[in-house]
């Protein structure tokens, strides 16, 4: 029972390790009501509190309904006391409190409107001319505009948060068109869509981090989802909104709902999915930004949230041209700068540019720049890294390349004369562009995570999103290692290249984010033995690339995952006492959990007691006969022979290398598996390593444990966890000091100074190399 007792300690405690780099479901394309594409209505008991335009009735009178509407609340009436009281709004799922009213700020919006109005139009029984009546029309649209999104300020961040997670978004930002996100741009004090979505988002998180015992937030999903079956069942007459010019001029126009069967299949999914306690609530991090509109091109910006990020964004707009009565256009407003100068003011503010649906007829960049110098300064621009597509095909060029999607288009501009000078290929994302977030409406855009990107990621639970911003930044730099668009529709590779071997196939694109149920792979192990070398150690291993660097002991951790399967024993001649006395592995196959274990201070494992044990459904180890535990499939290279005999090696280079393409290879996902490879010390030609071994996507495909001491392994592959060892005791006991991806600050100046001798060094040779 004791033992029992431990496993399951040391299982809890390896799951609380964090894994490394994992796939996050990133949708950096979504917009507010600040947009001027937005169709978030409010209840409808709330929207009917304004002014609405009579049958019949002229433009003239209602206009005059409007002003006498704005005159009452700066007199101090509140037109949405009653309707915000009523039951339709107060039975909205949410989790916080009831948002307050605050009556001072819509009185606020309507004085500091009332006054423009009657600086335009100095008495209600003057004649106005041609010009005021312009003005004085101008002023009292904006006016209701800046009313509604107050009011809309206090329903849409529930309703936008709640659909991020109902979708499974982990990072989301926010793209208003030409817009710095203040809820009423002329009085910043009332707020941003950001602050007011970050506050909530906080509350979510909150619960999020303790685990949500109550289940609180999961029941607030499940309301708000049975409230939508609910609707798509019974009927309902409600539709998205958008202004007039959207609806002539946006392809993706307001509509009422379309293909309701299919959208009831969705929702009940996501009930399904919610109602399985089994399905943690992730974190979500938000990103401010803002959609540029730039030589009639589309571009998303996206900033991290450091201080007055709303007050940079409204800089960048007004330095390109955008002033503020233009905020919040996407038909009217545009940059006059170029694109290229765009984005270099908006990578100088630190953020990052990526061209929105630039596969699209409408505003895309690689349909309104089809080639030509014009194209080439953009696509060649060191700050942009990715383009978003939406899965349509464009004409590129010339005549006979018409019907090409946009990954051959880059194919093309990758090629012959067209060809970019460029150290990367551009990466492709995928955004929904989505302008309501209620999940049984449709608006313009796509729907909320429709379209999206899985990006690897290594978030922590008490990471910034500045350290978040900074590691998505790295991620679309890494470019095909990192980013996967949305695998379910049809859609391109990762990268633009025409190099197939870098390739990943449309087909496969699916099965990698599913690859851990189509493969088997190591959870992570525990050691004790007391004064054995790696006693305490407790390790969590990455589903995918895992690099062990150091300056000791990452051989003797290949070595005793190999050792607890049987296939591995340690080097002859090693002290009794530096021997572990157990060695513990997790691992997992589909949706079973298993343990072996081997005991006793032997350096063949075939001498050591050996047991194998399941996870049931109840938590508790169930014992195994090992032959009813399934095959793990691991392999070890070299083979444990070769290791222990590295002089046989040394000679024979090439072949080695070739050996090691042929171990990283495999007929099937479903036979890939874990891969434990102890890097004997400079076998390699570093040049023959990359070309034959680091270019090649095999790592992407399976679990591999990799020892090494070449700086261009963890770099090259872009692990997606490296753990970096030490030695303390003088050298009697290893220990693990570091364990992250590349994004984090301590693994990289940990890999500066133990492969490169340090920055300034490193420095000094990119400088005699670049000469």
């Amino acid at each position: 029972m004791a033992n029992s007792k431990s496993r399951e300690a040391e299982y809890k405690t390896i799951l609380g390790y964090r894994e490394g780099a994992r796939y996050c479901k990133m949708d950096l394309h979504t917009h507010t009501p600040a947009s001027e594409c937005s169709s978030f209505t409010l209840p409808e008991v709330i929207e009917a509190a304004f002014p609405r335009k009579k049958k019949g009735q002229g433009a003239g009178k209602f206009q005059e309904e409007q002003y006498q509407f704005i005159k009452d609340i700066a007199g101090g009436a509140n037109p949405f006391r009653d309707p915000y009281n009523d039951d339709t709004v107060t039975s909205l799922p949410r989790l916080g409190k009831q948002p307050a009213l605050d009556k001072s700020a819509i009185r606020q919006i309507a004085q500091l409107w009332l006054d423009d109005i009657r600086t335009f139009y100095p008495m209600d029984d003057v004649k106005p001319n041609k010009v005021q009546k312009a003005k004085r029309k101008q002023c009292v649209g904006r006016a209701i505009e800046d009313l509604s999104h107050y009011v809309k300020s206090l329903f849409f961040p529930e309703e936008y948060i709640m659909r991020c997670h109902i979708e499974g978004l982990q990072l989301a930002a926010l793209t208003d068109h030409n817009h710095p996100g203040y809820i009423v741009p002329r009085l910043p004090k009332l707020g941003t869509w950001f602050s007011c979505l970050q506050a909530l988002n906080k509350t979510y998180a909150a619960q999020s981090l303790k685990g949500d015992p109550q289940d609180s937030v999961r029941k607030s999903l499940l309301a708000r989802l049975q409230l939508a079956e609910k609707r798509l069942t019974e009927g309902f007459a409600e539709k998205s909104h958008a202004p007039g010019n959207v609806k002539k001029q946006h392809p993706d126009k307001a509509k009422k709902l379309h293909a309701i069967r299919k959208r009831r299949q969705h929702v009940a999914e996501r009930i399904a999915y919610w109602e399985n306690a089994d399905h943690p609530l992730l974190p979500l991090t938000l990103l401010p930004g803002t959609e540029i509109t730039a030589s009639n091109v589309h571009l998303l910006a996206i900033f991290p949230s450091k201080w007055f990020v709303g007050m940079r964004i409204a800089s960048v707009l007004r330095s390109i041209g955008i002033p503020e009565e233009h905020w919040g256009r996407g038909f009217h407003a545009a940059a006059s700068s170029s694109v290229q100068d765009t984005i270099t003011l908006v990578e100088q503010e630190g953020g990052i540019v990526i061209p929105a649906h630039s596969n699209s007829d409408f505003k895309g960049l690689l349909r309104l720049f089809r080639k030509g110098l014009a194209l080439t300064k953009v696509i060649e621009h060191p700050a942009l890294h990715a383009l978003e597509t939406i899965g349509g095909t464009i004409k590129a060029g010339e005549g006979k390349k018409k019907g090409m999607d946009a990954c051959k288009t880059l194919q093309w501009l990758d090629s012959g004369p067209h060809r970019p000078d460029r150290a990367k290929p551009l990466c492709f994302v995928k955004g929904s562009d989505a302008h309501e977030v209620r999940i049984e409406l449709d608006g313009t855009g796509e729907d909320l995570g429709a379209r999206c990107t899985y990006v690897k990621l290594d978030i922590r639970t008490n990471d910034t999103t500045e350290e978040i911003f900074r590691s998505l930044r790295l991620a679309l730099l890494s470019g095909q290692s990192r980013i996967i668009e949305f695998p379910i529709e049809d859609g391109y590779n990762y990268t633009a290249s025409n190099e197939k071997a870098r390739r990943i196939k449309k087909g496969d694109r699916g099965r990698l984010l599913e690859c851990e149920q189509h493969r088997p792979s190591i959870i992570g192990l525990t050691v004790t033995g007391s004064n054995s070398y790696a006693d305490g150690i407790a390790l969590r291993l990455n589903p995918f690339l895992n690099c062990i660097v150091g300056s000791g002991g990452k051989s003797t951790l290949v070595r005793m995952l190999g050792y607890a399967f049987g296939l591995q024993g340690f080097m002859k001649g090693t002290e009794r006492s530096w021997l572990p006395q157990q060695v513990r592995v997790f691992w997992r196959t589909a949706n079973s959990v298993y343990c072996i274990e081997r005991k006793g201070r032997f350096i063949d494992p075939t001498q050591a007691e050996a047991r194998c044990y399941q996870l049931a459904s109840d938590g508790r180890w169930e014992e195994i006969q090992p032959d009813d535990m399934p095959d793990p499939m691991i392999s070890i290279w070299p083979s444990p022979d070769l290791q222990d005999a590295k002089a046989n090696l040394t000679d024979f280079e090439d072949d080695v290398i070739k050996n090691l393409v042929a171990s990283l290879g495999f007929s099937s996902f479903a036979k890939a598996g874990p891969l434990l490879i102890n890097q004997p010390t400079d076998i390699f030609n570093n040049q023959a390593l990359f070309r034959l071994v680091l270019a090649k996507p095999y790592f992407k495909y399976r679990q591999i444990v990799w020892s090494t001491a070449s700086p261009n392994v963890p770099t090259a592959l872009d692990a997606e966890k490296i753990i970096v060892t030490t030695e303390q005791r003088s050298g009697k006991q290893m220990m693990l000091a570091y364990g992250g991806d590349l994004h984090e600050d301590e693994v990289r100046e940990r890999l500066l100074a133990e492969f490169e001798g340090g920055a300034l060094a490193f420095a000094h040779r990119v400088m005699l190399y670049s000469i």
